[in-house]
């Protein structure tokens, strides 16, 4: 499963909720393709979300994210997952990398940019139907 953070069954606040209840703007929430590790069954993927303060102030974020520096090892053949990343990235396009654990504050101005990881993949990618090797091409969750 994509975008899920098993076996936790940590769960998040619809955006609509948080944009309408925080002075926040999600300018992004999707998958990342080529985040899932590949193998027979293809890992789950990871989401891309990019978030702003809607004024334009500093904000907080409190992390406790994993899967930064080790990625989700596949098993039997398969691939690891992507690691996961957070930084912001300022409106001139510098980008700060932060720790995925920790309170950091967003500068006025800048967009916090989450990456979270990918599931490892189960099994030898040798082994995956080649109807759904094209399926994932077709549907964006791989690019090769």
């Amino acid at each position: 499963m994509s975008t899920t953070a098993f076996p936790s069954g940590v769960r998040t606040t619809s955006t609509e909720v948080n944009e309408a209840t925080s002075p926040l703007i999600f300018w992004k929430k999707e998958y990342r393709s080529n985040s899932g590790g590949k193998g027979e069954f293809r890992g789950g993927l990871g989401q891309t979300i990019e978030i702003s303060h809607r004024y334009g102030s500093d904000f907080v974020v409190s992390k406790m994210f994993d899967r930064i520096i080790h990625p989700a090892r596949g098993r039997d053949g398969g691939d690891a997952g992507a690691r996961g990343r957070v930084a912001y990235v300022s409106q001139e396009g510098d980008v700060t990398e932060l720790p995925g654990k920790g309170r950091d504050v967003i500068p006025a101005g800048c967009r916090l940019v989450m990456e979270t990881p990918g599931g490892g993949g189960l099994g030898s990618l040798e082994s995956r139907a080649q109807t759904l090797l094209q399926s994932d091409k077709v549907n964006g969750l791989v690019d090769e």
